[in-house]
């Protein structure tokens, strides 16, 4: 029987590849071999599905976020460091949702968990304009986070559901030791595309943390 954790990693790699508005609860059901009921069984609309495939994403990216506001006050390079790979983490670990917030959030905005990531998202910027009195501080930090996950966004296959492709193996700093559904379907992406492994990771975090550098976020005392 398919669980609520399959049909989570099966509609979430649909909603990122065809759109949430282009993909249907049957679409979904004929994807994992089940019939509509199946899927309705589990989730009653596909706002509860999508509500439930990106939920942990939202709750990952708060506490990243919270870094932010931590690294800022705080004003230390280990702690910006911190932050930067915790943020680089949660972008390959999550592609799948990242890429869906960065393309989607404004035409979905009126689904609750949507409205959620978009306004983390404003809260970066309100940050940006409210704590660094620098333009270029604020550019700096712009170009860091949303350069970043824009980066691991587009560089990922997002074709069409291949359910073997949802088992497939991916980096130790993509992957938890039991990931949900979601972390599953973008898990299944890292070792496809290039855009991979520790190598990548440590690259991102050292450019982001040299980007970051000059910016009042890690000189404040």
């Amino acid at each position: 029987m398919t669980t609520a954790l399959e049909l989570q990693t099966i509609a979430l790699r649909e909603f990122t590849s065809a759109g949430y508005a282009g993909t249907s609860i049957q679409r979904i059901a004929d994807l994992a071999g089940v019939s509509k009921a199946a899927v309705l069984y589990h989730f009653s609309s596909k706002e509860e599905l999508l509500t439930a495939a990106i939920e942990p994403a939202l709750d990952e990216i708060e506490t990243v976020l919270e870094r932010l506001h931590r690294a800022g006050d705080q004003g230390d390079e280990e702690g910006v460091r911190a932050f930067v790979t915790e943020f680089v983490d949660f972008l390959l670990r999550r592609p799948l949702e990242v890429h869906l917030f960065i393309n989607q959030s404004r035409s979905l905005r009126e689904i609750p968990a949507i409205a959620r990531a978009e306004s983390f998202m404003t809260g970066i910027a309100q940050y940006c304009q409210e704590r660094l009195d620098d333009p270029e501080d604020r550019v700096r930090v712009a170009i860091a986070l949303a350069g970043s996950a824009y980066a691991i966004a587009a560089s990922r296959d997002y074709g069409p559901f291949d359910g073997d492709a949802a088992s497939s193996p991916a980096s130790e700093a993509a992957t938890g030791p039991e990931p949900d559904g979601a972390t599953a379907a973008s898990a299944a992406l890292i070792s496809s595309t290039g855009f991979e492994g520790e190598a990548v990771r440590t690259s991102l975090i050292q450019v982001m943390t040299e980007i970051l550098a000059p910016t009042s976020i890690a000189r404040r005392s």
